[in-house]
């Protein structure tokens, strides 16, 4: 398992949902929430213990709106 967990530029996300659709493990959820005015639904990693780093949800977006970063041990477990 890798270090490394997605994040999403939500400046540049525009809440398509291929990342949630093309993750094996189904770690991404699509959450309505404020970022917007229009408040869709946007991607976020909701199973962080399960996600492996694969990078699989970031080279499915079309846009390259999502980065595989590295987190230490401690986010990891806590997250």
């Amino acid at each position: 398992m890798s270090n490394k967990r997605p994040f999403v530029n939500y400046d540049e996300c525009m809440a398509c949902g291929v990342c949630a659709q093309a993750c094996p493990l189904d770690c991404i959820s699509l959450i309505k929430n404020d970022i917007d005015a229009y408040k869709k639904n946007y991607p976020v990693l909701t199973s962080t213990q399960t996600c492996t780093g694969c990078g699989i949800c970031a080279r499915s977006c079309p846009i390259d709106a999502i980065q595989l970063k590295e987190v230490n041990k401690i986010e990891t477990i806590l997250s």
